[in-house]
């Protein structure tokens, strides 16, 4: 099929001043309705014999009456451009049948009508193709006349990422630290100098940073999934005392007894009254201190009741507010703040770190 001349397209563009993208695929939607609509008359005018200005008086075939067009019928086509209303051409007789969309037909792309010659071949013809999209040419043969029609078929690629956690001693040895050097990272690591670090990368100068340090470093997971199955649930239950109890677990705080293995707020709450751990709202967190809340009219836990709904953990507090770590935070690890005596907040567990 012979190219649109370029001097012919170049005229076509500056006469419709286009100013977007969307305008141009307007316009070939139209150009392609036009297309189709004139494919259809000269498949009609091969059907009968004659133009459709031409006069003609008989068929030319004794006993059969020439045949005439019969004005015309409406259709509606899908195409990658969308949805195009075309008028399709009628005969008298009823012997007309288009080509170009077969008779049942909808679709102008990907369904063709019987008797159809397709020769697929990739376009560049050499080599592969790019990973996103392969685009095809399909050559239609009808009757002697040549449709060349591309398709684009998309595909989809998933890059999975996947982050794990190594060691200082690791680290070292992959940046090939020298005897010094690795002397050198040991004391900055030392137990001593913990504080330090909560203090210059998290802000925490009081209470206890390790906790805080583990329960920030969960930010950003969604349903709870490690710390629900980790606890012995098989599947998804509320989560946010188990992401306590978790975080707990990983500094070593079950085996102590200075944080309780629970799931449930309201056992966690008494667990820490029972032993005289426990600040009511009036008091002003400190970093570690696991913080519980009353909800009022959120969700199915309102109204206030006077017994615990969900539990954090408290990362610093600042200026008047306070901020904590939660899971289950709309069922993902989140950092939220909340102005220190927040009506909401229940109290906050005290562990003896």
């Amino acid at each position: 099929m012979e190219k649109t001349p370029k001097e012919v397209l170049k005229a076509y563009v500056d006469s419709q001043k286009f100013s977007s993208t969307t305008q141009i695929m307007d316009a070939m939607k139209e150009m392609f309705r036009d297309v189709l609509q004139q494919v259809m008359e000269s498949e009609l005018d091969t059907e009968l014999g004659y133009e459709k200005s031409q006069r003609v008086s008989d068929s030319g075939v004794e006993n059969k009456p020439r045949n005439y067009r019969n004005g015309y019928s409406k259709k509606t086509v899908k195409t990658q451009l969308g949805a195009v209303d075309v008028k399709v051409p009628r005969d008298r007789n009823g012997e007309y049948e288009p080509q170009i969309i077969g008779k049942y037909s909808r679709n102008a792309v990907f369904l063709y009508p019987p008797k159809v010659d397709l020769v697929d071949d990739v376009l560049s013809g050499e080599g592969a193709q790019p990973l996103l999209f392969q685009p095809l040419k399909r050559n239609l043969v009808r009757g002697g006349m040549n449709f060349a029609i591309d398709l684009i078929t998309p595909t989809t690629t998933t890059l999975y990422i996947t982050v794990t956690h190594k060691t200082a001693d690791e680290m070292a040895d992959a940046y090939s630290f020298t005897a010094d050097q690795r002397a050198q990272l040991a004391e900055l690591l030392a137990e001593e100098n913990r504080s330090m670090w909560s203090s210059v990368l998290y802000g925490i100068g009081v209470g206890d940073g390790e906790i805080v340090v583990v329960a920030l470093s969960q930010l950003g997971n969604v349903g709870g999934q490690p710390y629900w199955s980790w606890y012995g649930f098989n599947s998804r239950v509320e989560w946010c005392a188990c992401f306590v109890s978790w975080c707990a677990n990983e500094c070593g705080y079950l085996d102590a007894g200075v944080i309780p293995k629970t799931a449930g707020c309201i056992s966690g709450s008494n667990w820490f009254k029972d032993r005289g751990l426990w600040q009511d709202n009036s008091y002003e967190p400190r970093p570690g201190d696991i913080i519980y809340f009353d909800w009022d009219n959120k969700g199915s836990s309102g109204p206030q009741d006077g017994l615990a709904d969900h539990v954090g953990i408290v990362e610093k507090v600042e200026n008047g507010l306070v901020y904590t770590v939660e899971g289950n935070s709309g069922d993902s690890c989140r950092e939220n703040r909340y102005a220190i005596g927040h009506y909401e907040i229940y109290g906050c567990g005290t562990p003896a770190y």
